[in-house]
């Protein structure tokens, strides 16, 4: 668990460095073309483009010297099921950090792409993990088929909590 926080801490500098450019630049554009902007939405652009920059630097930047290029095309759930492999502390954590970093990701889809329809985000939540994934073995990293599944599982979970949180407050009013 406490990788998991270093590495949230090492990715908070590049997430604000962006999240900074990112709203510098809008900022100029909107004041030269004279836009009308809403806050809410500039809010929301500049928290998913933090998000997206500290998602990188924790899954694109080798963490260290060592790491070396290895991949895993076999689920670990179910090497477990067969009882070929037992479930470790580690492997729990990373399992379950690799959902839980991706629920922003479902959840910002859901709120900048109000228009997506069901079923692309299911191809949605597949093609980011798979693209990430093919990335790390060109920089050095590892390809693992659980990072894809664990990702696309906490994408559809941020997805479906917006949907669910939106379909409650839209209700009400």
């Amino acid at each position: 668990m406490e990788d998991m926080i270093e590495y949230f801490f090492s990715a908070l500098p590049f997430a604000i460095i962006a999240g900074a450019i990112y709203a510098a630049i809008r900022y100029f554009i909107a004041v030269k073309k004279k836009e009308k902007f809403s806050l809410k939405k500039e809010i929301l652009n500049i928290a998913f483009v933090c998000y997206l920059a500290g998602l990188l630097s924790i899954i694109l930047v080798p963490r260290t010297k060592t790491d070396e290029f290895s991949y895993n095309l076999v689920p670990t759930l179910f090497l477990v099921a067969k009882g070929k492999y037992v479930l470790g502390t580690w492997t729990k954590t990373m399992m379950i950090a690799n959902v839980v970093m991706f629920i922003p990701m479902g959840i910002f889809i859901c709120l900048i792409c109000k228009k997506i329809k069901w079923k692309n985000i299911w191809l949605v939540a597949l093609l980011i993990p798979l693209s990430i994934e093919i990335c790390q073995i060109f920089i050095g990293r590892s390809f693992d088929i659980d990072d894809i599944i664990n990702n696309f599982i906490g994408t559809i979970i941020g997805y479906s909590i917006a949907k669910l949180l939106s379909y409650i407050i839209n209700r009400k009013k």
